[in-house]
């Protein structure tokens, strides 16, 4: 629940200011020169994210599944290259309200 909620608000964020993937695009980028990895799964991202950068169509579809609940959403949110996009606060903010939600 937590990893979904923090990737409902990455997509809100994304959407305000899409200049923000290249964090992800960065992150993808020093994980793979450390380490095999998740490998997969940031390839799969690299791609979606790449394809979202150039068409406005594809940068819906990955806000969409930034925000879906859906299995493979949920899996490769496993895998999430966006450490960085949220600050501390807004992260903060979130586990709050993920927290007293429970």
């Amino acid at each position: 629940m937590l990893s979904h909620e923090m990737h409902k608000a990455i997509a809100t964020k994304l959407e305000q200011n899409p200049a923000l993937l290249q964090i992800a695009l960065d992150n993808i980028d020093h994980w793979m020169s450390l380490s095999d990895d998740g490998k997969r799964h940031l390839l799969m991202w690299r791609e979606r994210i790449l394809r979202a950068r150039e068409n406005p169509e594809e940068f819906r579809k990955l806000m969409d599944f930034l925000r879906s609940p859906k299995e493979d959403a949920l899996e490769m949110q496993g895998y999430t290259p966006f450490p960085g996009v949220l600050d501390k606060e807004e992260s903060n903010r979130i586990i709050d309200l993920c927290v007293y939600s429970h």
